[in-house]
């Protein structure tokens, strides 16, 4: 039989040396912190974890539904379901590593599914748009209500 080749290169073994050299860096800082690690662990509230933890799941949601609600607007004719999974993963990644790996991710995903690139151009650009507008709209928001909690509970500077 003939061995079947790829033109693609095999990230099995860069992979598992990136993920083994980012454990040994985390060992290597929490073991040169021990103390500070188990004063952390042990004063921490948990039950607030679980909470962010609900908050930041619900985000991600809105914001992969917000995605596929605008491609569908733009007359993107893929399912519901694949367009949501498309901007759930698409924007862990941009959250994660950064926007343009997000965006490639989208690129590639939309184009395995069949969209055209001026069809997915176009809700993309305008859900990042509508985005940073929100997030940046956060800015003062947040600045108000820190200003008004420490004007509030006479922590004043």
């Amino acid at each position: 039989m003939a061995a079947i080749t790829t033109n693609r290169p095999y990230l099995g073994r860069p992979a598992l040396a990136a993920a083994a050299i980012a454990i040994v860096a985390g060992v290597m800082a929490a073991s040169l912190d021990w103390n500070d690690v188990q004063r952390v662990l042990v004063g921490s509230e948990w039950f607030w974890l679980l909470g962010a933890l609900f908050v930041t799941a619900a985000s991600y949601a809105v914001l992969a539904y917000s995605y596929a609600i605008m491609n569908r607007y733009f007359g993107v004719a893929l399912p519901l379901r694949d367009l949501f999974e498309i901007g759930l993963v698409s924007s862990v990644i941009i959250a994660a590593v950064g926007g343009l790996a997000g965006h490639t991710v989208r690129v590639l995903l939309m184009a395995r599914k069949g969209v055209s690139p001026t069809g997915m151009l176009a809700p993309s650009l305008f859900h990042g748009y509508i985005e940073s507008l929100l997030f940046f709209l956060f800015i003062p928001s947040g600045l108000t209500y820190l200003f008004l909690l420490t004007r509030w509970s006479g922590r004043w500077p």
